[in-house]
């Protein structure tokens, strides 16, 4: 429906029933005749033109997209945080991906606790910047005296490290922690790792859903 103006009108004009429907009209383009459903939009498509933008689904973002009639869409939100239950025992010397068998939350299907699961994916509709971290506590009370090297990272599809960070400490029996986070711009069908590095025999010990932990969230 589109907008009507008003004619002009002068004194002594009396209202009749031209005026009554362009009235009748511009209410209903403005008014409640356009909405059906809670949480309905009324939208611009054009000039003087209006129209309805249905609710989006639970947690969604409206946002600005020039491809749309409207100008504007809802946008699912992806956002996953994943933990591993039990201590995980990686091989020394090397970087090594850490799997998650628990979910604290996943929305938007980003992760499997079967298939891959130590990846998070991208999924359809979800390509955007993601803010990415995770965490590790690493038991060193039963090393020997001495350094040993520990370290995070954060690699994408595979192959390209996005942040990294390896620490020296003299073995003093204290489990030490390290988290990592940054922010990666993703296409749908991207997955993303947390791999830990070890230089003696550490485990990565579960700690509540913080330990080992790995997470993404878009942001834009």
């Amino acid at each position: 429906m589109a907008h009507t103006a008003l004619p002009a009108r002068a004194a002594g004009d009396t209202f009749d029933i031209t005026l009554y429907n362009i009235i009748r009209g511009d209410l209903e383009v403005y008014g409640p005749a356009i909405v059906t459903t809670k949480g309905d939009l009324v939208v611009a498509t054009a000039a003087n033109t209006l129209a309805r933008l249905a609710v989006g689904a639970d947690g969604a973002r409206l946002v600005a997209d020039s491809t749309q009639a409207a100008g504007v869409a809802w946008k699912a939100l992806p956002a996953c945080r994943v933990y591993n239950d039990a201590d995980i025992d990686p091989a020394t010397g090397a970087w090594v991906a850490l799997t998650f068998n628990t979910e604290w939350y996943d929305h938007g299907g980003m992760h499997s606790t079967v298939t891959n699961p130590s990846r998070l994916t991208i999924p359809a509709g979800g390509a955007g910047v993601y803010h990415v971290g995770g965490a590790a506590i690493f038991d060193c009370s039963a090393t020997a005296a001495g350094e040993s090297y520990y370290g995070l990272q954060i690699l994408v599809n595979g192959s390209d490290v996005y942040a990294g960070h390896r620490m020296s400490l003299p073995n003093r029996g204290v489990d030490h922690g390290l988290t990592i986070a940054c922010d990666v711009l993703l296409a749908v069908a991207d997955y993303i790792e947390l791999r830990v590095y070890t230089s003696s025999d550490y485990n990565v010990l579960a700690a509540g859903a913080y330990s080992p932990a790995f997470w993404a969230h878009l942001v834009r």
